[in-house]
């Protein structure tokens, strides 16, 4: 409470100076209702995400940890990629992922584990925030990032609806300290324009086959030209016969598999992780 009180001290002298009072005039629009603003923040958030922790997403890290802070934008190794029809021709996965995923409703990113999916994801939803943020079209127009982490949000019942406010909801909590009510027209109303809804640790929900099977089926309807998924799974076979029994569906999925071409020698680990690491690092890996 004392560190409440002393925060709330701060902010009021803050907000007494002009640029104080400009930017409290900002939060409280985004508080009481204007939606393009709100997301407007929620992309700022995501944009930041090149500067946490690799594991865990985290913003700070124990100082007890063995490897250290190690900020995403320093030490991801973006892995090759090789899309649907084109097995045999790689390219950054980041340009594959995209491409594919702006084409296509349904996107399945997979690779062995360790070859870096979820760094690849978070830097993906890195990307298309500060996209949000710094391009020239009009806002509902740009691919808004929405991040579901789903041991936490993912539920047999879940719809892309669903799913797209809880996530907006918890990055909100998390930025500002304060919960959107669930039924807030500022989280719907953003499903009138383009969002790439990414699914990180979807195999790691427990459930049966053919709830999974349902679930996918739903997500999948409920998706437009404007509103795509992409899904993290290890492997695209696996996922396909665990997931998926319409074969109408099936057609229309795509995949993106990430692979490992130059291997550990060059410096690279397993993780997509650099250890070609400068003195800022060295001294915190453990070997």
């Amino acid at each position: 409470r004392a560190v409440e009180r002393q925060f709330m001290f701060e902010w009021r002298a803050f907000c007494a100076n002009g640029a104080g009072a400009e930017l409290e005039r900002e939060v409280q629009a985004a508080i009481q209702g204007d939606g393009d603003r709100l997301w407007d923040y929620l992309a700022q958030s995501y944009a930041g995400w090149g500067e946490r922790h690799i594991f865990g997403n985290l913003k700070a890290f124990e100082e007890s940890d063995a490897v250290g802070f190690m900020a995403l934008k320093d030490v991801y190794v973006e892995p090759d990629a090789h899309r649907s029809g084109m097995p045999n021709t790689s390219c950054p996965a980041l340009k594959a992922v995209l491409q594919t995923t702006k084409l296509n409703r349904l996107t399945v990113l997979s690779g062995a584990m360790g070859y870096g999916k979820t760094l690849t994801a978070r830097t993906l939803v890195v990307e298309l925030a500060k996209h949000v943020r710094e391009a020239q079209a009009p806002l509902r127009q740009r691919w808004h990032p929405v991040y579901v982490l789903c041991r936490e949000h993912l539920k047999p019942n879940s719809t892309l609806a669903s799913l797209v406010s809880e996530a907006v909801r918890a990055e909100w909590a998390e930025m500002s300290g304060d919960w959107l009510d669930e039924q807030d027209d500022r989280i719907k109303r953003p499903l009138d324009r383009k969002i790439l809804v990414v699914l990180d640790g979807f195999d790691e929900v427990v459930m049966d086959e053919k709830s999974r099977q349902t679930l996918v089926e739903g997500l999948f309807q409920s998706t437009s030209g404007d509103q795509h998924l992409l899904i993290i799974s290890p492997g695209q076979e696996c996922f396909r016969r665990r997931c998926l029994r319409c074969p109408n569906i099936m057609s229309l999925v795509r995949s993106v598999r990430l692979s490992r071409t130059s291997g550990c020698g060059t410096g690279e680990t397993s993780i997509g992780v650099d250890l070609r690491i400068t003195k800022r690092y060295q001294k915190n890996i453990v070997t």
